[in-house]
């Protein structure tokens, strides 16, 4: 596993997370360590998106149909 250092955090922006961290159970690291790995798995969404063919379909469809099958 790779090691990563944050230095000069703000003071604020520190105890904030030792807040949440406590809120939590958990250590500063164990969140920061939660939050980067969430971050760094939305990094490609966009992209995902972006690579994903386009449909040609009208959101009020979609809407009806749920409706439809909700009353079936």
């Amino acid at each position: 596993m790779a090691t990563i250092y944050v230095r000069d955090v703000p003071e604020d922006v520190a105890a904030r997370l030792a807040e949440v961290a406590r809120a939590q159970n958990t250590s500063v690291q164990s969140l920061a360590l939660r939050e980067l790995t969430a971050l760094a798995r939305r990094s490609r969404n966009r992209e995902i998106l972006e690579s994903s063919p386009t449909h040609e379909i009208d959101p009020q469809q979609i809407v009806d149909a749920l409706h439809a099958e909700r009353a079936s």
